[in-house]
């Protein structure tokens, strides 16, 4: 369940600040919201993962549909791919800068954790 609302929670800061902020933005809000929910780096960096990657594939999908497809199969002929796979590299690219900040910032949450202070002594 905690799982889920980190998830939510990412994905729809994200998206708030998207609509505001630049693209980057979405590395300080995974790095806060896994600062307050951490739990482990490997669950962090999944959940920021796939947060990312599902909010920018889909926003990806439907600027690609609402257009239809101009501005995405030029930049795909750039790279010699696809429209559908330059969505799934858009997707990839930004899960994984959700992915590393939200480790990020689950490894700097747990230096202020008592639990954390305990186990080096």
């Amino acid at each position: 369940m905690k799982f889920l609302l980190q998830l939510v929670l990412t994905a729809a800061l994200s998206a708030i600040l998207q609509t505001f902020l630049p693209f980057w933005v979405i590395a300080p809000a995974a790095f806060s919201v896994s600062m307050i929910f951490a739990r482990n780096g490997f669950v962090s960096f999944i959940n920021g993962f796939l947060s990312i990657a599902l909010l920018w594939g889909i926003m990806a999908y439907t600027i690609d549909a609402q257009t239809s497809s101009i501005l995405t199969s030029k930049i795909a002929a750039v790279f010699s791919l696809s429209s559908g796979l330059l969505v799934l590299v858009v997707a990839i690219i930004g899960g994984l800068l959700g992915g590393f900040s939200a480790l990020t910032g689950c490894l700097f949450g747990s230096l202020f954790r008592r639990e954390r202070q305990a186990k080096l002594y």
